[in-house]
């Protein structure tokens, strides 16, 4: 799945930083900006590799109001990678959009967006997402998708949201972070549902589903034909306490003669106590593939401090004990949002 610093401990932690600063309002139009930097550390335990790299992401909103209802809305958020020394901007993915949408918010309505953007099954699988790095390592989530209809809706705690993916025949799965299934291919169609419930007193559960149809072609003659997920997730939020836990289930149906497919599950648990500036916490991920038994565990011990509300420290140490690039990771770096 993602990593993703943003969610760090508790998800309020970022609350200030993460509304757009207002660059433009006026006449029932608001614009807004925002964006993180962040340079980091990486040191491999066995094999000695260390490395210091950064990136920055970018982002612009904007919302005008259409009446008393219903407003028009539009976002476009960038990522942009640091180049080696000597390197210059020439690689494909030193600037790689995240989320580009546009879209309409009918308040007690609901919310409907097209573009790129999450689906709505990664609501159902990130209440683990909390760590800075190697997070959310044993989900099945294939990541943000292109060509996207999304409607969320929220009423008296209960929340519900579908998604419809539309045709990619560049289609990747981009969030295969624990490297068990990794798919590309002709997307011909896909769709997702969610439904949840947070209490008032702190629990939240959702439950989701997500299912992809990729068609056969010359160079697929022997690929994926479907992907089937399924998750369930909780959390509960006391004071300084967050915890967190998702299972996810996959079954991916392959052209070709006879039963050939394959099935991943995964669960991931999280903690995280904040005292003050510190945050510690602890995330475990664990997935595994039937038919081959390829597992991929990792233990992540974290530590934060936030110097203020929007510039923080923070160290992890990954333990790793995977079938594919196992080795323990220790993580330093710095994070600024705006």
């Amino acid at each position: 799945m993602k990593k993703t610093i943003l969610a760090i401990a508790i998800p309020a932690l970022f609350a200030s930083a993460a509304n757009a600063a207002v660059i433009y309002d006026k006449d029932g139009t608001q614009v807004g900006i925002t964006g993180n930097l962040r340079t980091q550390f990486a040191s491999d335990h066995d094999d000695k590799a260390e490395d210091l790299a950064g990136r920055a992401r970018i982002g612009l909103s904007a919302k005008v109001a259409l009446n008393d209802t219903w407003s028009g809305l539009a976002k476009g958020e960038w990522q942009l990678t640091s180049n080696k020394s000597g390197e210059s901007n020439t690689k494909e993915d030193d600037i790689t959009s995240r989320e580009v949408y546009v879209g309409l918010d009918g308040s007690q309505f609901g919310m409907i967006r097209f573009g790129q953007l999450d689906t709505v099954f990664n609501d159902v699988i990130n209440k683990a997402d909390i760590a800075n790095e190697n997070s959310g390592l044993a989900s099945v989530y294939d990541g943000r998708q292109e060509g996207q209809v999304r409607y969320d809706g929220q009423w008296n705690g209960v929340s519900f949201g579908a998604s419809y993916i539309t045709a990619n025949t560049g289609y990747k799965d981009v969030a295969s972070n624990n490297g068990i299934v990794q798919l590309t291919g002709d997307l011909d169609r896909g769709y997702a549902a969610k439904l949840g419930y947070e209490a008032p007193f702190g629990l939240a559960l959702i439950a989701g589903l997500e299912q992809k149809e990729f068609n056969e072609t010359v160079t697929n003659t022997d690929g994926a034909e479907s992907k089937k997920d399924w998750g369930l997730g909780a959390s509960y939020t006391l004071e300084g306490l967050y915890l967190g836990a998702s299972y996810s289930n996959s079954k991916v149906k392959y052209y070709g003669v006879g039963d050939n497919e394959e099935k991943t599950r995964g669960y991931e648990l999280a903690a995280s106590y904040n005292v003050d500036a510190w945050t510690p916490y602890v995330v475990y991920n664990n997935a595994e593939t039937k038919e081959t038994n390829e597992r991929a565990i990792y233990t992540t011990l974290g530590l934060t401090y936030n110097f203020t509300s929007n510039f923080l420290a923070y160290s992890e140490y990954v333990f790793e004990n995977a079938e594919v690039n196992s080795d323990d990771v220790v993580y330093a770096g710095l994070f600024y949002a705006f």
